[in-house]
């Protein structure tokens, strides 16, 4: 069993270090153009994917808090599959994977190579999500059975 305090800090944690690294320090032709308006293009699956997060987690720190004022304890086992599907998600969504690929002249490797590094971060996401599926099923579950 874990304290549930430890899962409100871990989750605030990780809230706090996806809150302003997505806003503060991404670059994008919208914060770097050099004449605004022209040739600017809005990357907006960064930002919603960036602000989903954001609120997903949110909604995790929240209902860890409710889950907190009625039992002290919780499952350690599911905290840990919790945390494991979340952390990658975030943590490689603020690293720039552009560093792995080769600009050379083989357009093709180029395309296969930013092709990879989409999938991976599709992949994550998606893994993002159904950790917090996992956890709102859980929450639900022990809040039917504490109120029983």
């Amino acid at each position: 069993m874990i304290n549930s305090k430890t899962a409100i800090y871990t989750f605030s944690f990780l809230w706090i270090l996806c809150f302003p690294f997505s806003i503060l320090f991404y670059i994008s032709d919208l914060t770097s153009s050099i004449i605004p308006g022209w040739h600017t293009t809005v990357n907006y699956f960064y930002y919603l994917n960036s602000f989903l997060k954001l609120l997903l987690l949110f909604f995790v720190i929240f209902s860890y808090w409710k889950l907190s004022k009625k039992q002290d304890r919780l499952s350690s086992k599911f905290f840990y599959f919790h945390f494991i599907l979340t952390l990658p998600s975030i943590l490689f969504s603020k690293i720039p994977m552009s560093f792995l690929i080769e600009f050379d002249t083989n357009i093709d490797k180029m395309i296969q190579q930013f092709t990879t590094i989409n999938n991976i971060k599709m992949t994550l996401f998606i893994l993002f999500l159904i950790g917090q599926i996992l956890f709102f099923i859980y929450y639900y579950k022990t809040k039917k059975r504490l109120s029983n």
